[in-house]
């Protein structure tokens, strides 16, 4: 699309023509298809690009002004955020996914994570009270892995 065809378009879409704004989205359409191909989710480019043809569409509407020669780099800069707003949401959602999927037994990993703590803090509490020969005796028992049966034959 030439500068001088977007010059007539552009006050046209902004006023809500919507063979204008068709215009001006079909021009932009192959940085519509290169910047939905980042999607790596094949099944999911549609859907992107769908909502990069919508801020088209609201880049036309906020364009301030009424030259056009900068059109093309406002709505450039306006897909690239939504665009990575995209990348950063599907991030986030796919991380909620896993953990959803970690949760065993009821638990989730916070609550594994929670309770953990709150063991180690039982266990600190607990082995302050043993005498010294029997924290020796736990150490060998956990770390080394001698029965008990046998740390008794031996002390």
């Amino acid at each position: 699309m030439e500068n001088k065809d977007l010059a007539a378009l552009l006050p046209q879409a902004k006023q809500g023509d919507p063979k204008a704004q068709m215009a001006i989205v079909t021009a932009f359409r192959p940085l519509v298809k290169k910047l939905a191909g980042q999607e790596k989710n094949l099944s999911l480019r549609p859907d992107l690009a769908s909502t990069l043809v919508l801020g088209i569409l609201e880049a036309i509407r906020k364009y301030p002004g009424e030259d056009a020669r900068r059109f093309p780099g406002f709505v450039k800069t306006h897909l690239n955020f939504l665009l990575s707003h995209y990348i950063r949401k599907e991030a986030r959602w796919n991380k909620i996914q896993e953990k959803v999927q970690v949760m065993e037994g009821g638990e989730s990993s916070y609550q594994e994570d929670f309770l953990r703590g709150i063991r180690k803090e039982e266990i600190l509490r607990a082995s302050r009270q043993l005498t010294p020969k029997e924290r020796l005796l736990v150490r060998q028992a956990a770390i080394q892995q001698i029965p008990w049966k046998k740390l008794q034959e031996i002390h």
